[in-house]
């Protein structure tokens, strides 16, 4: 009897893992997760639970993040450009090699002066918020309200609350909306950054085999290898793993920019991007909170 059970139990769990997915098929199938910091947030499917018998809302409370965004920076653009554009010179880009920088010269005029900034896509993710919070309580959004909107000083956050409290206004001119982005309300919308994690003596040696790692998923080998006649003369003038960090940032941001209609996912396939994405689940704020590892 004994054995039976010790069998049933071990066909249970061997139909349990062959049911189960993993984290790489799981991506595969989903290859937008890859994005990591740039992943769009899906659109709610679910329904919401009704209020009590005898019950109804009165009070909403929304705390959100800003919507799709552009990169913070433009190094990345610009690397890009200056390193693609002197192998372009010097002759030692591939046909391939061409045709990604020519979608690298589109992606960085349209981002030029809008480093950080909200995209259209970000825009339209806080309308589609307030409008989905208009919709599934309708018997307290359409009463004439008061609505107080706080967010941080980002320029990417005060464009996300003003996009929301607009739609919010449109589906409802009676409402009373007030927004500020003042130094009052950033003790609770903003995270406290003189909370420092003490130093470990563990520390040194975690973050170098983080680095080392990091190295080995974004190693630009393949990427060389496509883009390039020559790898080892472009390597002269192009750290690899500094050229793949930064098309894996340009490709992951793409994401946030459905408009542009441009991809960079083929610049690494599949496998590259998950590589990839490992390489930055791997990402911790370092000891200095104003920084990050690179």
């Amino acid at each position: 009897m004994k054995r039976i059970s010790l069998i049933l139990l071990s066909l249970l769990l061997l139909i349990w893992s062959a049911g189960a997915q993993t984290s790489r098929e799981e991506l595969l199938s989903h290859i937008e997760l890859t994005a990591g910091n740039y992943v769009n947030y899906p659109t709610p499917t679910g329904h919401i639970t009704p209020a009590p018998k005898g019950y109804e809302p009165f009070y909403i409370s929304h705390y959100g993040r800003h919507g799709a965004r552009y990169m913070t920076g433009d190094k990345q653009y610009k690397r890009l450009r200056t390193q693609l554009d002197s192998a372009h010179r010097a002759g030692l880009l591939t046909p391939y090699g061409e045709d990604v920088r020519a979608r690298i010269i589109l992606a960085a005029a349209d981002a030029k002066g809008r480093a950080g900034s909200l995209t259209p896509l970000g825009a339209r993710q806080h309308k589609a918020i307030a409008r989905r919070m208009f919709d599934n309580y309708p018997e307290l959004m359409t009463k004439p309200l008061k609505v107080t909107a706080n967010s941080s000083n980002s320029r990417r956050v005060v464009h996300s609350m003003e996009f929301f409290c607009e739609e919010l206004k449109e589906l409802n001119p009676s409402f009373d909306i007030s927004m500020a982005a003042d130094d009052e309300a950033q003790f609770y919308v903003r995270a406290n950054r003189s909370i420092e994690v003490p130093d470990n003596d563990t520390d040194d040696a975690l973050y170098s085999k983080l680095k080392k790692f990091k190295r080995r998923m974004l190693s630009g080998k393949p990427q060389m290898k496509a883009m390039f006649i020559d790898p080892d003369r472009a390597k002269e003038f192009i750290d690899p793993y500094q050229f793949a960090d930064d098309l894996y940032n340009v490709a992951a941001d793409m994401y946030c920019l459905p408009e542009l209609g441009l991809s960079f996912i083929d610049v690494f396939g599949d496998e590259g991007m998950i590589d990839a994405f490992r390489a930055y689940n791997v990402f911790r704020r370092q000891r200095n909170p104003t920084s990050f590892w690179p």
